[in-house]
Order: structure tokens, then C-alpha cells, then sequence
């Protein structure tokens, strides 16, 4: 997918680069995207395998993005796999084996965790939690973008969903600057000087003429499309955990 997506995008810039025109679609680069994207999905997927007299089923839930399916996932397959082994079947947990399901798990949570809401603090905005309803408190910054966040009372994920058109649309316009709209400011500055020096490079290179046309076909495209790229895969994530989160709401409480 990778290999194709790119390809197809380099086949699709060329004439434009040209000269000659041609019309642009947000297929080809989408699906490279993709393809770069599943190999880091799929390396917390793992599976039951249960035996049965002489019959062995192995069962791997599908693909999820988000943190939040993946831990209500793992707590689903712990939950399953107790309760085969409770009823005398033979069950083979593969997290059991795979050395990184441990580094997962002490991994710290990829979501900040919000201060309890009060009185001070005027130029912060208060929220309530969507479970308990306690007062919460965060930046007007990280309000405004709908970032997402960690409740203190009940570890629940919470936050604004994105518009994809808007984070699509400020990709193109704004390049760089986007990530400032799908990032906080630690992860979002290091990018936005990276591709603010790649520009700078490129452009100081196309003057000179120095570069083959694949290569600057190449470093064009990573430039332009970049910005674009990442922030997909970001509104992705973003949406899914929301989503997922939204769900373990709603379910009744044991």
C-alpha cells in the first residue's frame, strides 16, 4: 500500500510540477497512509487460542487505532480468557508470550491528565466530567482544539470531536502551522521547525538546481503532502479514542 500510494501520488504531482496540469485527488496519498499506519496498529493484536478436544481455535479481534478500544479490548480478552480457563478449557493467551504487551503496559497514558475544577484560576475553563460530573480544569488553548484529556475521578478520556475538513483544509493552507490545531506545543514545535528547515532546503536547492527530478519530486511532495499526511493520521486517532470513549460511557455500570 505504501509502495502504491506513493507511486500513484508521484504519477499524480508530475504533470502538475511540469506544467501540463492534471487534476489532484486525496486517494492516492490516503492510501499510503494507511499502509504506514497499520504496521504500528497491529503490533498490539493479539489473539486466543482454545483448544478443544482435539479441535484448536484461534480467534484475533480486528484492528483498532485508538488507546482507548485497545485497552477495553485487552480487558475483554482477559475477562474471556478467564472464564474458558474457569470452565476447564484449554486457552493460550498470546499476550502471555510476547514481550512488548509488557512494555505496554508500563507505558505512561498518552493523554494528559486535567486538574480539579474551582474558583481560581480565571483563565482556565471549567468542564464537567461526562461520568460523575465533577468540575474539571484545563487551558483555553487545549479547550479551544478539543484536545483530548484524562479525567482525575474517573480516568475517563474526554474532549471535543474535529472537524475533518477544517484540519484537511489547514493542512493545505497552513502546512507547518497546523500542527499547532492537532498537536500540543511539545510535540507540535519540533515538527513545525522540521518541515520550516526542510522548506528551507528545498527551496535553497531547487534555485541552485543541484537535484534530480525524482529527488525533488520526492522532497516536494514530503513538504506539501506531509503536513496532510500526519494530521490524518491524528484526526484518525483522535476520533476513534473519542468514539471509543464516548461507548464505555454508556455502558451500564456492573
Amino acid at each position: 500500500m505504501v509502495i502504491a500510494g506513493a507511486v500513484t501520488t508521484g504519477l499524480m504531482i508530475l504533470p502538475v510540477l511540469r506544467g501540463e496540469g492534471g487534476q489532484l485527488s486525496g486517494y492516492p496519498p490516503a492510501v499510503a497512509i494507511v499502509g504506514l499506519v497499520i504496521p504500528f496498529i497491529a503490533k498490539r493484536r493479539y489473539g486466543l487460542s482454545i483448544s478443544i478436544v482435539d479441535e484448536v481455535f484461534l480467534w484475533k479481534p480486528r484492528l483498532n487505532v485508538d488507546r482507548a478500544s485497545r485497552n477495553a479490548l485487552e480487558s475483554f480478552l482477559s475477562q474471556t480468557a478467564d472464564a474458558l480457563r474457569q470452565a476447564g478449557v484449554n486457552v493460550r493467551d498470546e499476550r502471555d508470550s510476547s514481550p512488548s504487551a509488557s512494555k505496554e503496559a508500563g507505558r505512561p497514558h498518552a493523554y494528559p491528565l486535567a486538574k480539579p475544577g474551582d474558583s481560581s484560576g480565571s483563565r482556565d475553563v471549567l468542564r464537567n466530567c461526562c461520568r460523575r460530573g465533577n468540575p474539571l480544569k484545563i487551558s483555553r488553548w487545549e479547550d479551544w482544539n478539543g484536545f483530548l484529556f484524562r479525567c482525575p475521578h474517573c480516568e475517563g478520556i474526554h474532549g471535543k470531536p474535529w472537524r475533518a475538513y477544517v484540519i484537511l483544509l489547514a493542512s493545505v493552507l497552513l502546512n507547518a502551522l497546523s500542527f499547532f490545531f492537532t498537536l500540543r506545543w511539545r510535540w507540535a514545535l519540533p515538527l513545525f521547525f522540521g518541515f520550516t528547515v526542510l522548506a528551507g532546503f528545498v527551496g535553497l536547492a531547487l534555485d541552485r538546481g543541484q537535484l534530480s527530478e525524482t529527488l525533488k519530486l520526492a522532497l516536494l511532495t514530503t513538504v506539501f503532502l506531509g503536513p496532510l499526511a500526519i494530521n490524518s493520521v491524528l484526526l484518525l486517532q483522535h476520533e476513534m479514542a473519542l468514539k471509543a470513549a464516548s461507548v464505555i460511557r454508556t455502558k451500564p455500570s456492573a
